[in-house]
């Protein structure tokens, strides 16, 4: 199998702005993907992602089939990150924050409407980086998520740092 370098797109630029909006006191959030395409009939290997992370180890990680709705729910979750529900919630937790409850639903409708403009049409396969933890920082939260189709792929990840 083999990564067709020049249909690499990054979704930089789309969706880290939504990581920009996180609000928090000390901490970085980066939020983005990559689409690409791998050569027709082969079979996608995590050792090809050194095409494109060249700089990382992801390629040596290791990665767990997941279903696609667990993958879209763990990624709303870390979208809606600084809207968790002690924050969505009064202080005597019987009052809805309207507001950070509206932020937090918008967020994730937007981060979704930009992604499924650039997933593959059909899905076969999921998979979740297993997280490593992390210690030089303190890591909120984080995640890697491959979406795999016949000859497509799309990569999402993020992550808020200390």
């Amino acid at each position: 199998m083999k990564i067709l370098k020049d249909s690499v797109i990054s979704l930089y630029d789309k969706l880290n702005p939504l990581a920009d909006r996180l609000q928090g006191c000390n901490y970085v959030a980066f939020i983005s993907g990559e689409t690409f395409k791998f050569t027709v009939d082969s079979t996608f290997s995590f050792d090809n992602l050194k095409d494109l992370f060249p700089e990382d180890d992801l390629a040596y990680s290791n990665f767990s089939l997941i279903k696609f709705i667990d993958a879209k729910k763990e990624i709303d979750e870390c979208i809606g990150f600084d809207n968790d529900e002690a924050h969505l919630f009064s202080p005597d937790g019987f009052e809805l924050t309207k507001d950070k409850l509206k932020k937090m639903l918008s967020d994730q409708k937007e981060y979704w409407e930009i992604v499924f403009s650039f997933m593959p049409s059909s899905i076969k396969k999921v998979y979740k980086l297993d997280n490593v933890d992390c210690f030089l920082s303190c890591t909120f939260w984080n995640f890697c998520f491959v979406f795999l189709s016949d000859n497509e792929g799309l990569i999402l990840y993020g992550s808020v740092e200390d």
